[in-house]
């Protein structure tokens, strides 16, 4: 006869009876299966039945009694009264591809929290749906984590590969190297990535892994890259057998692509064969351009001479400065005058260009 409504289950229960022995002290016992009321069993004592929830109540396998029932073997039985719904665990290994439905849905998180716990499989059939799709790239041999946007057809994906051939702009990349991942970030139509690095470790840091460097607003100029960007020290000096005092010879530097600015503070103790107009040390080499590559003197003290000004800059494809000054009035700065000696201290920067 046909009906209306969900397809009927058949059930079945199977009666059970659980024995045990009277100590005259002990009060809790565990039954066979669990249940979910006193309504669902029914406990006799010496063939008198119990009355339940007055005389005994159960949680889970576990009834206790309010009394704690007279010595003697099997003078307590428990008889299960009707069917106990609960949920059951499958065992390990016991759940297949034909017990799981065709479209999976989850309510709730996916949660791989245990060690070693991954998804995994042959995704090539797979087709986009409206939320998260997994697929096998066969240009890249990989697997590959769609996220669609609901509704839409088009996809950005986060991939895991072996390889450093990416060829869809939309992706996002993972390159798993022994020691650093790389990740390869889709930037045009075309195709085209910018490989970077993410090095592991206390600070973490993006190091851009093509030599090309970095471009904007579409340029595609070489000579418009930006290919480098530096921060350190250096240690000024004025060279021969100068000494210098106590902490007299910091420097700083930063480099942006092919321009640096250095800063620095030196204090001579005893000049010695030291030049005494020129500082040595730079962290670059300067390249040779027909414009001077000046700096400024923000403090000195006890120089060998008066000046009325003093400045510098530094000189063609070498990794030096010149001091330049005036000590008498005129109308041109001398070059070459011996402006330090014993005790001489001077702070300054410079910016130039390298080669």
């Amino acid at each position: 006869m046909a009906y209306i409504g969900n397809t009927a289950t058949t059930q079945a229960f199977t009666p059970a009876v659980d024995y045990f022995n009277g100590d005259g002290s002990t009060v809790a016992f565990t039954l066979s299966k669990p249940v979910a009321s006193v309504a669902q069993v029914q406990a006799v004592i010496e063939n008198v039945p119990q009355n339940p929830g007055s005389a005994y109540t159960v949680s889970g396998n576990t009834i206790t009694f309010t009394s704690a029932p007279p010595s003697g073997t099997a003078n307590i039985y428990v008889y299960y009264t009707s069917p106990v719904t609960q949920v059951i665990a499958p065992s390990q290994g016991t759940v297949g591809s034909s017990q799981l439905q065709s479209d999976l849905s989850l309510t709730g998180d996916l949660n791989l929290a245990s060690t070693g716990a991954r998804i995994r499989g042959d995704f090539s059939n797979a087709t986009i749906s409206n939320r998260v799709a997994f697929q096998t790239s066969t240009t890249n041999s990989s697997t590959i984590l769609s996220v669609i946007p609901n509704g839409t057809s088009t996809q950005s994906n986060i991939n895991l590969i072996n390889n450093s051939n990416p060829t869809n702009a939309s992706d996002i990349r993972m390159l798993v190297t022994s020691s650093e991942g790389s990740v390869r970030c889709g930037i045009s139509g075309t195709g085209t990535y910018l490989p970077m690095t993410f090095v592991a470790g206390g600070s973490e840091k993006l190091r851009i892994l093509t030599s090309g460097g970095i471009t904007f607003n579409g340029d595609t100029a070489a000579a418009n890259a930006l290919d480098d960007y530096e921060e350190g020290t250096w240690t000024p000096n004025v060279g021969g057998t100068a000494t210098y005092q106590a902490g007299g010879q910091n420097g700083v530097y930063t480099k942006i692509g092919n321009i640096v600015t250095v800063q620095f503070q030196i204090a001579i103790d005893t000049l010695g064969t030291g030049s005494a107009f020129r500082l040595s040390g730079l962290p670059f080499s300067s390249a040779s351009i027909s414009s001077v590559q000046t700096g400024c003197v923000s403090y000195w003290g006890t120089l060998a001479v008066n000046t009325i000004f003093l400045s510098l800059y530094v000189e063609n494809n070498a990794s030096t400065i010149q001091f330049v000054g005036k000590n008498t009035s005129g109308t041109t700065v001398d070059n070459g005058i011996n402006l330090f000696g014993n005790a001489t201290t001077i702070y300054g920067s410079a910016t130039y260009r390298v080669a």
